[in-house]
């Protein structure tokens, strides 16, 4: 129901907002507030690929 342009799956418990996002790894996404989330195995390869375009 979100707008994929603007939200994105990093694991089956998480969904963030591209525009919170201030970096990330292979294994986890840090937040501009501070907080570090888990990347999930299955969602990796495509958060990586819409994170680096």
């Amino acid at each position: 129901m979100l707008p994929e342009s603007d939200f994105l799956r990093i694991h089956r418990s998480f969904i963030v907002s591209r525009s919170k996002i201030r970096s990330f790894s292979k294994q986890e996404v840090f937040l501009s507030d501070g907080t570090s989330l888990p990347i999930g195995r299955q969602y990796a390869g495509e958060v990586i690929q819409k994170l680096v375009k």
